[in-house]
């Protein structure tokens, strides 16, 4: 929603970095071809995501750090996601900062 929201993104996950990723999901986008395995296929596609970011990250000397552990309601209020048709999946925080 415009402005910078390090804080409040590292707020919801309880982190300090100089820039946060937050990799959200959307449910539909699968589950149309995929019908109810629709819902593996979003967390797959995600770890595989997560896993070339974090690689490419590290290897660029970015320091990152994976967050799954957060209050959904307020990481999604903050991306402007409902929270069920879209909604957080993971955040990599890179670069300064250390766990709350």
């Amino acid at each position: 929603g415009g402005g910078d929201a390090r804080a409040a993104v590292g707020g919801a996950v309880g982190a300090d970095a100089d820039t946060f990723v937050v990799l959200t999901g959307i449910h539909a986008r699968t589950g149309w071809k995929y019908m109810e395995r629709g819902y593996r296929h979003v967390w797959w596609d995600a770890g595989t995501m997560l896993a070339n970011l974090l690689a490419v990250a590290a290897a660029d000397g970015l320091e990152p750090r994976l967050y799954v552990g957060f209050v959904d309601r307020e990481l999604n209020e903050l991306l402007g996601t409902d929270g069920r048709s879209e909604y957080a999946l993971a955040v990599i925080g890179l670069g300064g900062g250390e766990a709350a």
